[in-house]
């Protein structure tokens, strides 16, 4: 038998339960002055290109590249966004959350930020490089991981909707070798190798500091006497052959013998060897392209050595030619 009085005080309480329930669900939709705000983050590079296969070698992000980045405390890695290798030059790409998100706190808007890619628990701040960089020893993925980029800490406050701009520094040094022969009965280049047997190949560097410019100051903890073997090949015909490798920033006491060491083959002779001697300087953030000519005669000259600034793609101080390179770098 059902309890009238007890039926009877239920539905009495009804109303009062759905007035509750409306009023909780009114107080859920209405925006709150103490909602945290998440920090939006941008990011530099912005070379346009229509190319499939991109790199941050190229200052270009692919889509959805993943970075990580840091307040001092909590590790979030950020992804860019899906059209970023499609940008104008000049156009920064926004980052958004791959999973964690950065909130503004409450009580100190003040912060700084610092950023690594490749993504990961810390930055990588050791390599070791492969004597031989040809896509044939080295593939793709693993030669484009030696591009270890830093952010070094920016300052962020927190103003309105405001997005907090980091910009992202090559840590190693990239050498290319263009050859330019005016060679003949059927000879060509057929490898060039880099250091003479006097460079490293492996190395560490300490962070760059906010007021560092995006410097680091590099170690080369393997000792020297090593040569890049192989250096990758870029392209070749038409008697224009150029290679590239990737190095620990670096220097030499002096000339060095055979630091651009071209091979040759199809001659009458059999395999040919072409030493370029001198000075080695190597900097974080920037590139090095040795331009030479080999002559029918045999005569290895260089025609320019140009320092590029890696990320911006300039020349520095103009035509930065060797041995008037007063350019910036670390100590």
């Amino acid at each position: 038998m059902v309890d009238i009085r007890y039926t009877y005080k239920l539905l009495a309480a009804l109303p009062m339960l759905m007035l509750t329930g409306c009023s909780a669900d009114t107080a859920d939709e209405s925006p709150s002055v103490d909602a945290r705000q998440p920090v939006n983050f941008s990011i530099a590079f912005g070379q346009a290109t229509t190319r499939a296969d991109v790199s941050t070698l190229d200052n270009i992000w692919p889509d959805e590249s993943v970075v990580s980045i840091s307040n001092g405390t909590n590790i979030y890695n950020y992804k860019t966004a899906d059209n970023s290798s499609s940008l104008a030059s000049g156009v920064r790409t926004s980052l958004s959350p791959v999973s964690d998100i950065f909130y503004w706190p409450v009580d100190d808007p003040h912060w700084s930020f610092t950023g690594w890619f490749p993504a990961g628990e810390s930055p990588t701040i050791s390599i070791e490089v492969s004597a031989d960089q040809r896509s044939s020893a080295v593939d793709d993925a693993a030669y484009r991981a030696y591009d270890l980029l830093y952010c070094p800490p920016t300052a962020a406050t927190f103003a309105g909707f405001s997005t907090v701009a980091l910009e992202f520094h090559h840590m190693l040094s990239r050498v290319v070798v263009e050859v330019n022969t005016t060679l003949t009965n059927g000879e060509y280049v057929t490898n060039i190798a880099f250091g003479g047997g006097q460079i490293g190949l492996a190395g560490s560097y300490e962070p760059p500091t906010a007021s560092g410019n995006g410097q680091a100051v590099w170690t080369i903890s393997d000792g020297k006497g090593k040569t890049v073997s192989h250096m990758r090949e870029q392209s070749s015909g038409s008697k224009l052959y150029t290679y590239e490798c990737i190095l620990p920033p670096q220097k030499s006491e002096g000339s060095i013998p055979g630091l651009v060491t071209i091979t040759t083959g199809g001659s009458d002779e059999g395999e040919r060897t072409y030493k370029y001697k001198k000075a080695l300087e190597l900097k974080a953030g920037y590139e090095y392209h040795y331009k030479l000519s080999i002559s029918q005669q045999g005569v290895i000259s260089l025609v320019t050595l140009q320092v590029i600034d890696w990320t911006s793609g300039g020349e520095v101080n103009n035509t930065a030619t060797i041995p008037a390179n007063n350019y910036p770098g670390v100590n």
